[in-house]
């Protein structure tokens, strides 16, 4: 199973590496696997941006904004 971090987690990893920590202390500090800070690093490496990669699945059909008025125009009056 492929496991999917948040922004956040990249970025208190890098955070936290910037002050010249190793994998094992950036990992106990965080309470996530070395792998897993192996995997932001190689990331980095590769883009330079500290977001996880985009998740395949179904293009969405409404937008945030209209998902907001769907409970106001499913209102049946009775």
């Amino acid at each position: 199973m492929v496991r999917h971090f948040s922004e956040g987690i990249y970025r208190r990893v890098l955070a936290i590496w910037r002050m010249s920590s190793k994998h094992m202390v950036i990992a106990q500090a965080l309470v996530i696997a070395q792998g897993t800070v192996s995997k932001v690093f190689k990331r980095n490496r590769e883009t330079s941006i500290p977001t996880p990669k985009a998740r395949p699945g179904r293009p969405r059909k409404t937008t945030e904004r209209e998902d907001l008025h769907l409970p106001h125009l499913l209102y049946i009056p009775g």
